[in-house]
C-alpha cells in the first residue's frame, strides 16, 4: 500500500462476541492498585471473552483427537487455539492486582481449558514422545498458575523434560529458547541466557531490509522468552538502543503492509525493552487502537477487504470467521495489553514531553492504509521522518534501488533512523558493485 506514495510525498470489539456476552466496561478504579488505563483493561477483557467463546465452541465439537503413534500430526486450528489461549492467560494472570472482571474471565477460561490440557492421550504422548512437552507444557503451566494443579501430569511433564529428548529435536534457536524457558517455568533449571543469545537472531543485527517473516517471528519470540515477557532484564550484550531501532523499523514495515498481527507482536516486544517507547511505537499503537475502534475487532493479516467482508456475515458464519481467521491477531493484541498492564501503575504509552515534529506528510489519498488514515484524520498528518523511513524500507524490499537511492538523499534532512540509513546504503552499495568484482563493496 506504500505505492500511493509516502516515498514521493515524503521526499520534498471482536465480531465473535454477541451483545449479550459483550464484556462489561471496567470502571476506572481510581486509586486501586491496578491504576493503569481503563481502555487497556477493556481491550484485554474483550480478547478474553473471545477466548471463552472459542473454548465453548471447541467443547461443542468434542475432544481433540491426538494419537500417540503420530506426535507430529497436524492438530490444526483447534490445537493452536488451545496453546495460544494458554499463553495469553498465563501472561494476563501476572498482572498485579488485576481488575475483578479480568480475574473472573481468567477463572472461567481455566475451567474450560482444563479438560483439554491433561487428557489420557496427552499423558501417553508425553511418555512416548517427550518432544510434546513444549506444546502441552504451556497449557498445563497456565492452569497450574491459575490454581488448577495436576500433580500426576506435572510429574509426567517433568520426566519428559528430564529425558533430554526435548532438546534433541531439531529446532531453530528461538524455539530452543522457548523450550528452555518453558522448562524453567515448570521448575527446571533457569534459562542460561549466555548459551542462547550468541546463536539467536539478536546476534545477527537484523533489519527489515533483509528479514523474512520467519526472521521477524524469531526476533519477537526471542525477546519474549529472553525477558520472560518482561520479568527479566535483557542479557548483557543485548543493546536496547539498537533493538528499539530494529523494532521501530519492523513496525514501519508492517504498518504499511497492514499486518495487524505482526504490529501487535512487535508492540509487545517494544514493551520488554527498558525506557520509554518511541514515537514510532506510539503511532502504531494508536493505529491499532483506531482500527479496533472503527471495525470492532482486529482483522487477521491484510485487513484491506476483511472488515467489509466480515460485516456481511451473521450468526454462526461470523463466529466461525473470527475463530478461523482473526483469533491470533486478537490474541497478539491481548498479549500487548496484558504486558502493558503488567507494568502498571504508570501508563507505558504516555507521550514524552518532547516538542511535536513540525514536519508532516498529508494523508489525503484513500490508497494509504486504512489505519493510517484513521489515526491521522483529525491531526496534521504523518511525521515525515517515519514516512520517509517506511519508503526506504519498502523500496529496498521491492528491489527498487533507484527509488531507494533517491529517498536516501533526503533521509538525513528528514531525520530518518541512522540504523535504517546505514543498512540501506550498504544494500545499495552491494547492488551497485555486484556486477563489478574489481570494486570492493565495503568501501
Amino acid at each position: 500500500m506504500l505505492d500511493s506514495t509516502p516515498a514521493r510525498d515524503a521526499a520534498p470489539d471482536t465480531g465473535s462476541t454477541p451483545a449479550s456476552r459483550a464484556p462489561r466496561p471496567a470502571d476506572n478504579g481510581a486509586g486501586r492498585p491496578d491504576d493503569a488505563p481503563a481502555p487497556a483493561r477493556r481491550r484485554l477483557l474483550q480478547v478474553l471473552t473471545l477466548a471463552e467463546l472459542g473454548l465453548e465452541r471447541l467443547d461443542r465439537q468434542g475432544p481433540l483427537r491426538e494419537s500417540p503413534a503420530r506426535p507430529d500430526a497436524d492438530r490444526g486450528a483447534a490445537e493452536q487455539f488451545v496453546v495460544e489461549t494458554a499463553r495469553l492467560v498465563l501472561i494476563a494472570n501476572r498482572i498485579p492486582h488485576s481488575a475483578p472482571e479480568i480475574r473472573s474471565a481468567l477463572h472461567r477460561i481455566a475451567i474450560l481449558l482444563a479438560p483439554l490440557a491433561r487428557t489420557p492421550e496427552r499423558t501417553a504422548l508425553l511418555v512416548r514422545h517427550p518432544r510434546t512437552a513444549v506444546p502441552f507444557g504451556i497449557t498445563h503451566l497456565a492452569l497450574e498458575q491459575l490454581g488448577l494443579p495436576d500433580p500426576r501430569f506435572a510429574a509426567t511433564l517433568r520426566r519428559a523434560f528430564a529425558t533430554g529428548h526435548v532438546d534433541a529435536v531439531e529446532r531453530p534457536p528461538h524455539r530452543r529458547l522457548e523450550a528452555a524457558w518453558l522448562r524453567a517455568q515448570c521448575g527446571g533449571e533457569p534459562v542460561d541466557h549466555t548459551a542462547h543469545r550468541p546463536g539467536s537472531i539478536l546476534a545477527a543485527h537484523p533489519h527489515p531490509l533483509h528479514m523474512s517473516l520467519a526472521d521477524l517471528h524469531a526476533l519477537t519470540h526471542t525477546l519474549f522468552h529472553l525477558t520472560d515477557f518482561g520479568r527479566r532484564e535483557l542479557p548483557d550484550g543485548a543493546d536496547p538502543i539498537e533493538l528499539r531501532r530494529i523494532l521501530d523499523a519492523c513496525l514501519l514495515w508492517h504498518l504499511f503492509e497492514e499486518n495487524v498481527d505482526l504490529v501487535a507482536e512487535l508492540l509487545t516486544a517494544v514493551l520488554l525493552l527498558p525506557g520509554p517507547v518511541s514515537r514510532t511505537a506510539l503511532l502504531c499503537r494508536d493505529a491499532l487502537d483506531a482500527l479496533w475502534t472503527e471495525v470492532g475487532f482486529l482483522p487477521g493479516p491484510g485487513p484491506g477487504g476483511r472488515p467489509k467482508l466480515f460485516g456481511t456475515l451473521t450468526g454462526a458464519e461470523r463466529e466461525t470467521s473470527a475463530f478461523r481467521h482473526d483469533f491470533h491477531t486478537m490474541y497478539a493484541a491481548g498479549l500487548t495489553h496484558a504486558v502493558a498492564l503488567g507494568r502498571a501503575p504508570h501508563d507505558v504509552w504516555a507521550r514524552p514531553g518532547a516538542p511535536a515534529d513540525p514536519t508532516r506528510v498529508g494523508v489525503r489519498s484513500d490508497r494509504w492504509p486504512l489505519w493510517i488514515r484513521l489515526v491521522t484524520r483529525d491531526g496534521p498528518g504523518l511525521p515525515v521522518a517515519l514516512a520517509a523511513e517506511a519508503a526506504i524500507i519498502r523500496a529496498g524490499r521491492n528491489g527498487a534501488y533507484a527509488e531507494m537511492e533517491n529517498a536516501l538523499l533526503s533521509a538525513p534532512a528528514h531525520g530518518v533512523s541512522p540504523l535504517t540509513v546505514a543498512h540501506a546504503r550498504d544494500l545499495l552499495d552491494r547492488h551497485l558493485t555486484s556486477d563489478r568484482p574489481d570494486v570492493d563493496a565495503r568501501r
